[in-house]
């Protein structure tokens, strides 16, 4: 009985064990079969590493300035009669902007013009009788004291007067009134903000250490982050007199060469300081760049001698794509300057890089490839 259980369990074992042996030598066949099976070629656009000649370029930020503004204010105190002006209109130098009633001013001033006619009347009576020798040399001085007293005193009331007409000192942009008619103003008091709108300037700042490489007249691009499509051009016009302590930074200012309606003062700027002597730099697109924590890397195109048919040599070289380590330098618009890792001729994959892994075979397609642009200008932008 237990011979017959012990052949029983044995032929089970045997027959199970041939089952699962199986199943094992089926699935590694098809491992093997699966990780033997050729990949399809990847469908990619390629471009050729270039050689360009690009002018060193120095970056800092900086703000718009004009170059006259101030905020208007009134030097005397006065009720305000009359406002000739628009928030945010153009005005002409000398243009008046605001008045302020004088009427008592006025009166005082000829009142005093009147006196002064007369003191001078008195003064060139007394200087006769003075030349008569009929008079005392006193009586002729306190004369022509009482004359240029009362001249002087004229021509302070006639400087208040004129200051009770608020003029704009040069041409250029008003900003927001804060004023109102009838308001009674305080010496010193707010009226509005004026800012001349040519020249235009950017002030901005780089560290002290390129001070060797910049000069006055030296070009410079500046991209506005609002309110304008291009760069606009300029100049280095200006440079402090110092190094800020606490930044180890330079001031530096650049005048525009054009300014636009939309520019004001005030807005941030990108600025771009063009040196003069130029270098060549192998340049890619920047979409063949993978860029990963561990290094940049590109997959370079190469051609591999493939089998003909029949398994003779001779057919035509196959693509195959071979990842690369490179080192990336300045990026200028759609292109980035490679230092490192990648020679000028050579071709590298631009898009399509998720399909290809290092060794895959490759089908070029540049038929619809985007053209890269150094200085690439959006639709939309």
């Amino acid at each position: 009985m237990k011979k017959r259980m012990t052949l029983m369990l044995l032929a089970v074992a045997l027959v199970f064990g041939g089952i699962f042996g199986f199943k094992a030598f089926v699935n590694s066949m098809m491992t093997q079969a699966f990780d033997n099976m050729p990949q399809p070629p990847a469908t990619v656009s390629t471009a050729t590493a270039q050689t360009m000649r690009w002018a060193p370029r120095l970056g800092g930020v900086g703000s718009v300035v004009a170059d006259q503004s101030i905020q208007l204010s009134a030097e005397v105190g006065g009720r305000v009669t009359a406002i000739h002006f628009q928030s945010g209109a153009l005005v002409e130098a000398g243009a008046v902007l605001l008045e302020m009633d004088a009427a008592l001013d006025r009166a005082e001033l000829d009142s005093l013009q009147t006196q002064l006619a007369l003191a001078r009347t008195e003064y060139e009576r007394i200087a006769t009788l003075y030349r008569q020798q009929r008079v005392s040399k006193s009586e002729r001085d306190a004369a022509r004291a009482e004359r240029d007293a009362l001249a002087a005193q004229a021509a302070a009331r006639e400087a208040t007067l004129a200051k009770k007409t608020l003029r704009a000192p040069f041409a250029g942009r008003v900003g927001i009134r804060q004023v109102s008619l009838g308001q009674v103003l305080q010496p010193g008091e707010a009226v509005v903000e004026l800012s001349s709108r040519e020249p235009m300037h950017v002030d901005f700042t780089l560290p002290a250490q390129q001070l060797g490489q910049l000069r006055e007249g030296l070009p410079v691009q500046v991209a506005l982050r609002a309110g304008a499509v291009e760069a606009l051009p300029g100049r280095i016009t200006a440079l402090a007199s110092s190094v800020d302590a606490q930044t180890r930074n330079l001031t530096l200012r650049a005048t525009l060469e054009r300014v636009p309606d939309s520019l004001l003062p005030g807005l941030f700027a990108d600025v771009t300081v063009l040196l003069p002597e130029q270098r060549e730099r192998v340049v890619v697109p920047q979409a063949a760049v993978q860029f990963n924590p561990y290094g940049d890397t590109v997959f370079v195109v190469v051609r591999e001698q493939g089998e003909g048919e029949g398994g003779g040599e001779g057919a035509e070289p196959q693509p195959v794509a071979k990842q690369r380590f490179v080192q990336t330098g300045e990026a200028r618009g759609d292109f980035v300057a490679i230092t490192e890792g990648l020679e000028a001729g050579e071709e590298v994959i631009t898009t399509g890089q998720l399909k290809v892994r290092n060794g895959s075979a490759l089908v070029i397609d540049n038929d619809n490839a985007p053209t890269p642009e150094q200085n690439p200008t959006p639709a939309n932008s």
